[in-house]
């Protein structure tokens, strides 16, 4: 009996000795194979360490992301609900997993809750929060009719495949009957979510996926050609520092409106491209459009070095006032706020201005 003892005692010894080093062996294997891309294999070792021990932490983690980075969403939200350990780190994982399902709502509510309690989230996080909270709209249930002139080889299936409207809905909108003919020319009636597709192409753009971005713009400017989407498609382009084809995208649409110029502006900068860009800011600073202090010192340095005459020299330290100057609009151009202006000049209430009044701005 004390020789079976004794056995035990050493097997339970060297267990505990032999099955971290195993484990730990076995976790790093499979964590190799899931970044070299090969899912199935990694997700075999996975599944034989969640056999041999189903409460650690770090590898339920990497497990879920492997499901996740694979689409498997529901196995991986199984998965860390069920796990006994609900702790922080695991619930921030839950919901980097509820986004990349699109459960937007989902996600905000465990981020925020992280937030409110000081977790210290990832970048990416807070960004979403932000825009979440900005915009309200991840997820909202309000859609924008637009309509969709029938091009020639068009299908109702390649009309949804292009916006992301299902065929059935194509056919419900517009009341079509069997055998569903249409023809090239013919306008279709269709309603996008326009705001919550754009908010999230806005918030992937800005965390770097860009691909994923361009595919939401992509069918939203099937249907709308607004200075907003344009610019954040732009936007989206020279983020990966393809500028010539930004600028190209941005004059194919010929718009003429401020906004657009403004952004022709700042890729042309991005570019290198000082001709162009002051070009652009030129005309904007003409038409007394608002332009921030960075912008106003890149059209002063410009004329400087290439020996064009000023268009305003503040070194006397006064800005004198343009038709259709603000408070707002000169704080934004001189980089000083509103009431650093009322202080210097003694302004009073409603605080009017006239061209060709002096503010001192230093």
């Amino acid at each position: 009996m004390k020789k079976l003892f004794l056995f035990v005692i050493i097997f339970l010894f060297l267990n505990a000795l032999i099955f971290p080093v195993f484990f730990e062996y076995f976790y790093k294997q499979a964590l190799e194979l899931s970044w070299s891309g090969n899912y199935e294999k990694s997700e075999e070792l996975f599944e034989e360490l969640m056999r041999m021990d189903n409460t650690n932490k770090d590898m339920i983690i990497s497990y879920t992301n492997l499901l996740g980075w694979q689409g498997k969403f529901d196995k991986a939200k199984i998965l860390l609900l069920n796990f006994e350990n609900q702790d922080y780190d695991i619930k921030s994982n839950l919901a980097k997993i509820y986004f990349w399902a699109e459960e937007f709502d989902q996600a905000y509510e465990i981020y925020s809750f992280l937030k409110d309690n000081d977790y210290d989230l990832e970048e990416n996080a807070l960004e979403f929060i932000k825009i979440f909270g900005e915009y309200g709209i991840f997820t909202s249930e309000e859609a924008k009719s637009t309509v969709y002139k029938i091009q020639y080889g068009d299908t109702l299936f390649s009309i949804s495949r292009k916006t992301g409207i299902s065929v059935n809905e194509i056919i419900q909108l517009n009341n079509l009957k069997e055998p569903y003919k249409i023809i090239e020319g013919q306008e279709l009636k269709l309603s996008l979510n326009y705001d919550s597709l754009f908010s999230q192409a806005l918030y992937l753009s800005r965390i770097g996926q860009f691909s994923r971005a361009e595919e939401i713009f992509d069918k939203l400017l099937i249907l709308f050609k607004n200075d907003e989407l344009l610019i954040a498609y732009s936007n989206n382009l020279a983020w990966q520092e393809k500028y010539s084809e930004a600028i190209k995208f941005l004059k194919n649409y010929d718009s003429h409106s401020n906004d657009i110029l403004n952004q022709l502006g700042k890729i042309s900068v991005w570019n290198s491209d000082f001709d162009e860009a002051y070009k652009h800011y030129k005309k904007l600073y003409d038409v007394n459009y608002t332009l921030n202090r960075e912008v106003m010192d890149f059209i002063q340095q410009y004329e400087h070095f290439n020996n064009i005459p000023l268009s305003f020299d503040w070194s006397s330290g006064y800005y004198e006032i343009r038709k259709g100057d603000t408070l707002f609009n000169i704080s934004v151009k001189i980089g000083i706020n509103v009431e650093e202006i009322i202080k210097l000049n003694n302004l009073k209430e409603p605080y009017t201005l006239y061209p060709s009044q002096k503010l001192k701005i230093k």
